[in-house]
């Protein structure tokens, strides 16, 4: 490599380490722990079809529900999977690690287009 080629790429690595160290940029996200629970707490509850199939060591602690709602005509339309994984979220706040839902039910509000609600009975299985 000539002297001249040398002398300039050792001045611009040489210039960007030092602009780089100089700077005060700081690293921000909205990323936090609750979030992050929250985000995968469905994962964490267990679908079961129905009563049957539950193992035989399980405490029922009660009723969830999950709500999907279409605020808008030109929004996306909603789905049971949407309801069904609103209700797994509530069920993991109340402790429960699965559920076995009993019905979903399809309305229209003032608030949504389009309204699906879906219901689940919440357990605690132990392993």
């Amino acid at each position: 490599m000539p002297t001249k080629q040398l002398v300039t790429f050792i001045t611009f690595i040489c210039s960007s380490l030092l602009l780089s160290s100089c700077s005060n940029y700081t690293f921000s996200t909205n990323i936090d722990k609750q979030n992050f629970t929250n985000y995968f707490a469905a994962g964490a509850v267990t679908v079961y079809e129905n009563d049957a199939q539950l193992p035989a060591f399980k405490d029922y602690i009660g009723m969830v529900d999950g709500e999907a709602c279409q605020s808008k005509k030109n929004s996306a339309p909603v789905s049971k999977s949407d309801a069904r994984t609103a209700a797994r979220k509530k069920a993991y706040k109340i402790k429960a690690n699965a559920v076995v839902f009993t019905g979903c039910a399809t309305n229209q509000t003032k608030q949504c287009q389009q309204l699906i609600i879906c219901y689940a009975k919440a357990y605690h299985v132990k392993n």
